[in-house]
């Protein structure tokens, strides 16, 4: 019996085989292998054919057989189930493989926006295979799109029978309760994706906020049928001017003059509902002189002018703080959104193209409105638009960069251009740093650079960019002898920010081009006048970043008793972070120069007050007192001054602080004063100090 049940598991293996060589993609491999199976089920009935002729003859019972064997009946069953199990995988296999064509030729609708064709695929491979998880959910996601929204979260719940918290099932089914106006349901079901999803909080995120935007739209709507009901004489006017501009075929005039009576009426987002509820998007997508708009030049002395401009008033004011509105008009007005970018660079009339900018910039100050231009509008056409207006005048100069501004809070914008940052998007910033035409144009340039340092591949483009240095030192030169403190908030100390955060990212990234020493004494010389008139921990902060990467601007530094003197007295301030950057540069200053070295041992307070850095909650406070401790040990006799107390203080640190950098500087510290002088490596070994070193040793190399 053992024997059969070996041969019987042993013949299951070569099923499992011969089914994956089924799978592989290799053509001849899979070829070979439904040889195998043909094969191996004619030899499955023929043993059937044999066993059933031996129990028709009979079997002699006075013969004692010398081996216990199985039955006919038991042998029969075995190659019955082995048979079977067999012609189910494969079967199964078959069917998968259909269901699959079907799935793919579904999904090649959906792309092109055959709905009902795909649906009909996805139902057909269900049909095959009921058990392919993303058929249902490719399914429920086409009847969304159909507006079949029950049948979708049918779908979605057949499909939490086989994977139950799948993300994308409780995504579409959320998104159909929305569409039902079943928002609570929908926003339980997203709460589940939350919380079994917890590392797709982005996504997740993103249909929360569009469920808050249906669920404000749907409010707004209701708001409106009410005030309707009751009278409201303004709702009832924009709704019949809407009515009166449906009529086609009318003279340019008639529609400018009705445009321009009911943008005055839209002054709110009940009005903007009010617009929505009466189909006032549609006359966009479908009047005969916009279309014309869209395809001819327009003068700034003809009817087309004037019209346009009145056009895109109107969309601004409907879609100004209502992501529904701008939702609908990406949604309903195609051709004219296609047509946006030609006004914005390609029509010479100021008015149009201030609109256009304007309507823009209204869309992208909401987040979601952010996310409809990157979906719908070529990113690489509205940057050269934005490249043509940033020295026009000063209102397009103005609004193109606060455009580019918030675009660049957008992730989708930003990755599209971070491969090839140094062909358009760096040297519009730089224009405008070098040639800014008002405060407010840089102030929003600056920005947008802080929000790219954000990512890694465009800061390194920064560093390693010489024009992009020379821009922000212009910049730096023009405003580093003014006093107006509006100038100083709004643009200086959010460059040295822009700055600091290239200084930074350029003193630790790998491969990254060396500062340039001339731009970085020019930074410098730049920087320096405003340590004692500014807020000193931003240029603290830039300094503590500069000199490391500039010696000429270091010894500059150590040769001015003035700005040693200024770095003392902040040394002894309360404010930790003026302290911490402080700390920071004299670290730098110490190493290198010795007089500064001196001058700071010749304080009465010195040791005092590095005893209250190394007792310090803040991490890099600590780390820089005990880095100063070491560098001090340069001078032989600096060690005299080390008292058993400070010692202990050192090794306590050492052994215990939650900061790795705070211990290996102490023990740094520690093992050049056991060099400097001899009597210390007793007091090491005696505190037990030579394990907790050892413990150091991984973090200091």
């Amino acid at each position: 019996m053992d024997n059969e049940l070996d041969k019987f598991l042993s013949q299951i293996d070569e099923i499992d085989t011969l089914i994956n060589a089924m799978k592989t993609e290799n053509a001849d491999e899979r070829e070979e292998a439904f040889k195998n199976v043909d094969i191996m089920l004619n030899e499955l009935e023929n043993r059937k054919s044999t066993s059933e002729n031996l129990s028709k003859k009979g079997v002699d019972r006075t013969v004692i057989s010398k081996s216990p064997q199985l039955d006919n009946t038991q042998e029969s069953f075995l190659k019955d189930i082995e048979a079977d199990a067999l012609r189910r995988s494969i079967d199964r296999q078959r069917r998968k493989k259909l269901s699959d064509q079907l799935k793919e030729a579904g999904n090649n609708s959906f792309k092109q926006g055959n709905y009902e064709d795909a649906a009909q695929y996805y139902t057909k491979a269900l049909a095959d295979m009921k058990d392919n998880l993303p058929v249902w959910t490719n399914r429920a996601q086409t009847y969304i799109k159909i507006g079949m929204y029950e049948q979708a979260i049918e779908d979605c719940d057949f499909a939490f029978r086989i994977e139950e918290f799948c993300l994308k099932a409780l995504i579409h089914k959320a998104k159909a309760l929305m569409f039902l106006k079943r928002f609570e349901e929908a926003e339980s079901v997203l709460e589940v994706a939350l919380d079994h999803h917890p590392n797709e909080g982005k996504i997740i995120g993103k249909y929360l906020d569009e469920l808050q935007e249906a669920k404000t739209a749907f409010e707004e709507e209701l708001l409106v049928e009410r005030e309707k009901t009751s009278g409201n004489v303004e709702i009832e006017n924009i709704a019949a001017i809407i009515e009166r501009l449906s009529k086609p075929n009318q003279n340019i005039i008639f529609y400018t003059g009705g445009l321009a009576v009911l943008c005055e009426l839209l002054k709110d987002n009940i009005h903007a509902a009010t617009f929505r509820c009466n189909g006032g998007f549609s006359f966009f997508n479908e009047n005969k002189h916009i279309l014309e708009c869209l395809h001819t030049d327009i003068d700034a002395s003809d009817e087309k002018c004037k019209f346009i401009s009145i056009v895109l008033k109107v969309i601004t004011n409907v879609c100004t703080k209502s992501p529904s509105s701008q939702s609908i008009f990406f949604t309903v007005c195609k051709k004219l959104i296609d047509g946006l970018l030609k006004f914005l660079y390609k029509v010479y009339v100021e008015e149009v193209r201030v609109q256009t900018a304007v309507l823009f910039n209204t869309i992208a100050c909401e987040k979601s409105g952010r996310r409809l231009i990157c979906e719908n509008i070529s990113l690489s056409d509205l940057l050269v638009g934005i490249s043509c207006l940033i020295n026009e005048t000063q209102r397009l100069a103005e609004l193109s960069i606060e455009l580019l501004s918030m675009l660049t809070f957008e992730n989708k914008f930003v990755y599209e251009f971070k491969f090839n940052c140094d062909e358009v998007l760096l040297p519009i910033l730089e224009r405008v740093l070098i040639h800014p035409v008002s405060d407010h144009q840089l102030k929003f340039c600056i920005m947008a650079g802080i929000n790219l340092c954000q990512c890694q591949v465009i800061l390194y483009s920064m560093c390693s960019r010489k024009e992009f240095w020379i821009a922000c030192l212009v910049a730096l030169k023009r405003y580093s002898n003014k006093s107006d403190e509006c100038a100083l908030l709004d643009v200086y100390y959010p460059l040295l920010g822009l700055v600091d955060n290239i200084l930074k990212s350029n003193s630790s990234e790998s491969g990254s081009q060396p500062l340039n020493e001339q731009v970085g004494l020019e930074i410098y010389f730049a920087v320096i006048p405003l340590l004692g008139r500014a807020d000193p921990v931003r240029v603290c902060r830039v300094i503590s970043h500069l000199l490391p990467q500039c010696a000429p601007a270091c010894k500059s530094f150590a040769q001015s008793s003035n700005l040693i003197s200024l770095l003392f007295q902040y040394l002894k301030s309360q404010n930790d972070e003026r302290i911490k950057y402080a700390l920071r540069t004299l670290c730098i200053i110490i190493d290198n120069h010795e007089n500064v070295r001196n001058l700071f041992l010749s304080q009465n307070d010195a040791f005092k007050s590095i005893n209250v850095w190394l007792k310090s909650d803040n991490n890099s406070i600590c780390a820089s007192a005990a880095l100063l401790l070491s560098h001090l040990l340069e001078d032989q006799t600096t060690s005299e001054k080390f008292s058993k107390a400070l010692v202990k203080q050192l090794l306590s640190l050492a052994s215990n602080h939650n900061c790795d950098t705070v211990r290996a500087n102490c023990a740094i510290t520690l093992a050049r004063l056991c060099r400097s002088n001899d009597k210390f490596i007793d007091l090491v070994r005696s505190l037990g100090g030579w394990k907790i070193l050892e413990s150091c040793v991984t973090l200091v190399t």
